[in-house]
């Protein structure tokens, strides 16, 4: 009875992690939020307990594995670079915080590879269905925060949220709600386009199966796809919607849902309480959004990272380090404002870092088309990520990033957890008879 209970404590984690990334900041200084602390007490136990038992479960997955390793050695190579040769970094805090970007994916995975047993595939459905439940459920409260945000002030709660500010005075969430783009919790468009992005591909996977689907299930995709346009992130606007349609092409649930009586009701509700109340208040922002198509540019679209001129934008700082090394790069710190996920790992750890982040990549897509052969449900989703992160990694450090990337490590090592149980139900399965011949 005692085990059971620990067994069921311990499958909350991911639930609780999850919730962890909505926490505020606990150090301004430090960069600390509820989060780290979390994360990094349960790191440390995770490793203790590794060290006293011999059988790894879920981290002797080899698909699981390979990325766990790729990472270690991506996060070593990267920390070695920093302190050999010519300093480049610019603050030992900022080389900290950098390091503490790749350490968290390498600790979420042992977290959960440590701490959560699965007894069965349908336990691991479980936990996984309940964690995505719970993600939605948050975002979808943030986006109440953000129409609150359209009638009142609520900079001063906010603000515990956000990082403190840059030189300009501002920080990136205040910059952002001048501009009429509202993240709610988040500090900037992009870290809410990510999450909205990714929450609403998950919306996409519950609903799969369903044969009626409830207004608050409907209610919460039209908060998720509020919340992710209020924010005006060109990763949702062109990521994330497009690849939730094609989803639901996919999986052939579009004309489930637009003939659906409920959604049409839902859908005219929301459409009516946008143009009586949210449009006029979001006037600025709804420009800014409107300008993104009227103005149809490669420099536009990509918020100056692309199309600039030399000497400004990502190809200035890949110029940068192929042209003074391109093998090694610069290690950690050596530019803090990195705007891509691939010149995070190029301009840090060189070709030897992007080769090495490309293949954990592309394993992810791979285990995506081996589960898509088997028909599994999981497969389709998993292939959908791999698309979402490397189109994403262009603008967006989608590994990196604050708060979104310890949502997609958790939601990611799931759903390997749910591929490594199937796995080991079917081999219990076929070893069943066997055992019953032999006896």
């Amino acid at each position: 009875m005692v085990n059971a209970l620990i067994h069921n404590k311990s499958n909350l984690l991911p639930l609780c992690l999850v919730a962890a990334c909505f926490g505020p900041y606990i150090s301004f200084n430090l960069g600390l939020r509820m989060e780290h602390i979390i994360i990094y007490s349960l790191f440390l136990l995770a490793l203790m307990k590794l060290s006293l038992k011999r059988k790894l479960s879920i981290l002797s997955f080899k698909p699981l594995f390979y990325i766990l390793s790729l990472l270690i050695i991506i996060t070593a190579w990267t920390l070695m670079i920093t302190f050999i040769g010519e300093r480049r970094y610019e603050t030992f805090s900022k080389v900290i915080s950098h390091f503490e970007d790749y350490l968290q994916p390498i600790a979420i995975i042992v977290i959960i590879g440590s701490f959560i047993k699965c007894r069965s595939e349908e336990e691991a459905l479980s936990i996984f269905k309940k964690t995505c439940n719970v993600l939605i459920v948050f975002l979808a409260l943030n986006t109440l925060v953000v129409i609150l945000s359209l009638f009142i002030d609520t900079s001063t709660i906010l603000d515990f949220f956000t990082a403190p500010p840059r030189e300009e005075g501002y920080t990136v969430a205040q910059a952002s709600r001048i501009m009429g783009r509202y993240t709610g919790i988040f500090n900037q468009p992009a870290e809410s386009g990510s999450s909205y992005s990714m929450a609403l591909l998950l919306w996409v996977y519950l609903i799969q199966k369903k044969q009626n689907i409830s207004i608050n299930r409907i209610l919460t995709f039209f908060l998720l796809v509020l919340g992710g346009v209020t924010s005006v992130s060109k990763v949702f606007i062109f990521g994330g919607i497009p690849l939730a349609i094609f989803y639901l092409f996919w999986i052939k649930k579009v004309k489930a849902i637009f003939i659906n009586k409920k959604f049409c009701f839902v859908m005219l509700f929301i459409i009516l309480f946008i143009i009586l109340f949210i449009i006029e208040a979001w006037e600025k922002g709804l420009s800014f959004l409107l300008l993104k198509f009227t103005n149809f540019n490669i420099e536009n679209l990509s918020g100056k990272r692309f199309g600039v001129q030399d000497g400004e934008g990502l190809s200035h700082f890949f110029k940068w380090v192929w042209n003074e090394a391109p093998l090694q790069g610069f290690g950690f710190a050596a530019q803090t404002i990195l705007d891509s996920g691939y010149l995070t790992f190029f301009l840090q750890g060189g070709l030897i870092a992007l080769l090495l982040i490309l293949f954990v990549k592309a394993s992810i897509g791979w285990t995506g088309l081996k589960e898509l052969k088997k028909k599994n449900r999981e497969g389709k989703l998993i292939y959908i990520f791999f698309l979402f992160i490397s189109m994403g990694s262009v603008g967006v450090p989608m590994f990196t990033i604050n708060r979104f990337s310890t949502m997609f490590w958790v939601i990611l090592t799931l759903l390997y957890l749910i591929i490594y149980s199937r796995r080991q139900s079917i081999i219990a399965h076929n070893k069943a008879p066997l055992k019953m011949t032999l006896n």
